[in-house]
Formats: C-alpha cells, sequence, structure tokens
C-alpha cells in the first residue's frame, strides 16, 4: 500500500491503531478478571460452596459474553490495521501475543475448574450411591404361605 498522502489518511491510521490498541488492552484486562474469577471459582469447588459457585459462574458468563463484544470490535479493526500498516506496527503484534498467553492461561484455569468440579461431582455421586434406602418393617404376614383350602362350611 502507498504512504499516506495527505494528514486526513495518517489521521485515520493513526485513530485506527490507537482504538485497535486500546480495545487490545481492554480485552486484556477483560481476561486478566476471568483469571481472577476462575481463580475464585477453584476456590469455591475445593470448599464446596455452591452459592459462591454459582456466583461465579454467573461473573463468568458475563465476562465470556464483555469478550465476544470486545472481539466483534477487534476483528474488523485488526482488517483496517493490516490494511493501513501493512509491514506491522511494532506495539500491536505483542498486545496480540500477550492476549494470546492470557488466553492459554484461561484455558487452562477453566480445563483445571472442570476437572475439579467432574471430581467433586463423581464423589457426589459415590456418596449418594453409598447411602443405602431404609429397609421397611417386615410385615408379620410376610413368611406366611398362601391359602391352598377354602372352608365352604357355614
Amino acid at each position: 500500500m502507498d504512504r499516506p498522502t495527505t494528514p486526513g489518511e495518517i489521521d485515520q491510521r493513526v485513530a485506527v491503531l490507537r482504538r485497535l490498541k486500546s480495545h487490545l488492552l481492554a480485552q486484556r484486562d477483560t481476561f486478566e478478571r476471568y483469571l481472577d474469577v476462575l481463580d475464585r471459582e477453584e476456590d469455591a469447588i475445593s470448599e464446596g460452596d455452591l452459592e459462591r459457585l454459582g456466583t461465579h459462574v454467573e461473573l463468568e458468563r458475563a465476562i465470556i459474553a464483555e469478550i465476544y463484544a470486545f472481539q466483534k470490535v477487534i476483528d474488523p479493526l485488526t482488517d483496517l490495521y493490516r490494511l493501513s500498516y501493512p509491514l506491522a506496527e511494532p506495539e500491536v503484534p505483542k498486545l496480540q501475543a500477550s492476549l494470546e498467553r492470557v488466553k492459554a492461561e484461561v484455558l487452562a484455569r477453566n480445563e483445571r475448574n472442570r476437572k475439579l468440579l467432574r471430581e467433586s461431582l463423581d464423589g457426589l455421586r459415590r456418596e449418594i450411591a453409598s447411602l443405602r434406602t431404609p429397609k421397611r418393617a417386615r410385615s408379620p404376614y410376610g413368611d406366611v404361605p398362601a391359602p391352598s383350602m377354602i372352608d365352604i362350611t357355614t
């Protein structure tokens, strides 16, 4: 792509670059908040605190929705950035690499929490299976054989 010739083109490229950087930084911060929620969620799973776990799951859903909203804005900005800066500006790839590292950490912790939750559920299933239903009281007539003769005299 040719070098920008007008101040308007330069301003437009700078604006795209600034917006992309700010959205990448905001998304990275959101992922870091997600990591914090995952840590607290792990504690709630380990302690068996279902109320806290429910709260963290709701926070997690809200953060995931926020991440998707950022991604909808970042994708077109990335395309504009690539058109405006074919040789790549040095800060953006660093931000994207940092974001990818945080994403990988989120996925690893999320998987760890799933594994903990699965183990916790398996333990609860075993505990429920080990509980026996109380036996019903035996009927005093349970051992009496069925009658084989009928008295027809009256």
